[in-house]
């Protein structure tokens, strides 16, 4: 008895070690980014929350207030979602974020969905930072 329930122990700590590195990187907390535009330097502010697969949360900036994210997943440590901001009298521009988390820096790569705006960059990498 005493053999089995050891064996039972072991395979539970090496089931548990198993998932726990699967599972990847969490995305849950606040990341700070400074990106360089024609007007300057900006400061934007993913808030992340992650529930299983799915990533929630939201995206602001000096310009917009926070702004709900949309179709967020996580995997392992890849994330991807999707943020409509206000674009004025042309009305919601879709902003694509797709990246990868390493510990608390986040590689993301921002397309347009759909044609970039006059003067805009089709694509831009950012790296922002968690929040301690």
């Amino acid at each position: 008895m005493t053999v089995r329930r050891l064996a039972l122990a072991t395979s539970l700590a090496i089931l548990a070690v198993s998932v726990s590195a699967w599972a990847g990187e969490n995305p849950t907390g606040k990341w700070v980014a400074n990106v360089a535009t024609a007007q300057g330097s900006m400061k934007l502010t993913f808030d992340l929350k992650a529930e299983g697969n799915k990533l929630m949360g939201t995206l602001s900036n000096d310009f917009i207030p926070a702004t709900p994210i949309s179709e967020g997943m996580i995997h392992d440590n890849d994330v991807s979602f999707k943020v409509a901001v206000d674009a004025g009298p042309g009305g919601k521009m879709m902003l694509n974020y797709k990246g990868m988390i390493k510990g608390d820096e986040m590689s993301l790569t921002r397309t347009f969905e759909g044609t970039a705006p006059e003067g805009a960059a089709p694509e831009m990498k950012l790296k922002a930072m968690r929040e301690k």
